[in-house]
């Protein structure tokens, strides 16, 4: 190796050597320290915001005593114009109100037939709807059909006697004036369960009413409506407990907002509370009653959180 390569290879060892005996210092990086700030919540300010009810004085019909209105029809009833009310309350004079539905343009009230002296039984009620802006009643269904009490040439009836001589009938055939079936009906007064069948031309189930008893003296009444292609078109059904309705259904597969299922409670005969879902049994609203000296003094409403939303006095 010549001179100059010795000194350019002692140049590079030396650069290298230096190289190794240096290092750097790492940086640190400083970061600002945050305090949270806590907060104290007294046991006030954890309470739930409640909004204060400002109670209503209304028509609470504690001259019912020997019928049933719901309670969500008397606060449904109270929210009416006072024309259309006067109107509803006139309908359901002397009359079991099994159900009452609010809506924007109209009131749908089920309530017991009263505007004609059945002969016997068949289905004792009916669906009428109020008009709000006018106050016009019409029939708000097809159903139940009414039939004609009349023995005619064109209606033709069969009876059959029970018991202690009793007379009852036991089949009405309706005919067209050229003598062909319009509508028949029978009735059935042993065990079964229907108790009541209406039948079109064709033979076809148009309605039916079925009775079943337990043992303990309870009871359930169902009626049941069919269109012309055999399905349900309306189903309503009566569940009684002591005399009380215990659970009232109406199905109305035309208008199911409409259906409705309502779950009642009592203290003997005062109704205490009143649940009421919808027809796949989500909870809509609750309502509950006081009473003094067998008379209803008060109702509050709930909504499906079980927050009181409303409350009604006796005026």
């Amino acid at each position: 190796m010549n001179k100059n390569n010795m000194l350019l290879f002692g140049i590079i060892c030396a650069v290298l050597c230096a190289g190794c005996g240096t290092k750097e210092e790492p940086k640190v990086v400083q970061y600002p320290v945050v305090k949270e700030e806590v907060k104290i919540v007294t046991p006030e300010q954890s309470k739930p915001v409640t909004k204060k009810i400002v109670p209503q004085k209304i028509n609470l019909y504690t001259e019912h005593d020997d019928r049933d209105i719901p309670l969500s029809a008397v606060a449904q009833i109270s929210g009416l114009p006072v024309g259309v009310k006067n109107i509803v309350n006139k309908q359901i004079k002397n009359a079991d109100v099994y159900y009452v539905n609010s809506q924007k343009d109209k009131v749908v009230i089920l309530k017991e037939m009263t505007d004609e002296a059945a002969r016997f039984t068949r289905h004792d009620f009916e669906v009428i709807s109020i008009s709000i802006p006018d106050g016009k009643i019409k029939q708000e269904t097809a159903f139940p059909v009414k039939m004609s009490n009349d023995d005619s040439e064109t209606e033709v009836w069969k009876y059959e006697v029970l018991e202690d001589d009793m007379v009852v009938p036991s089949e009405h055939t309706s005919l067209n004036p050229d003598g062909s079936v319009n509508l028949t009906e029978k009735w059935y007064y042993g065990d079964d369960e229907v108790k009541y069948k209406l039948t079109d031309s064709e033979g076809k189930t148009v309605s039916l009413r079925k009775t079943s008893k337990s043992d303990n003296g309870n009871w359930h009444d169902e009626h049941v409506f069919y269109d012309k292609d055999g399905k349900t078109a309306l189903n309503v059904s009566v569940v009684y407990e002591n005399n009380n309705i215990a659970r009232f259904t109406y199905y109305n597969p035309k208008s199911p907002e409409t259906s409705v299922i309502m779950v009642n409670e009592y203290e003997d005969i005062d109704k205490t509370k009143e649940t009421v879902y919808s027809s796949d049994y989500k909870l809509k609203n609750s309502y509950t009653s006081q009473y003094k000296d067998g008379k209803r003094t008060a109702i509050k409403v709930y909504d499906d959180k079980n927050n009181e939303v409303k409350e009604y006095l006796t005026e």
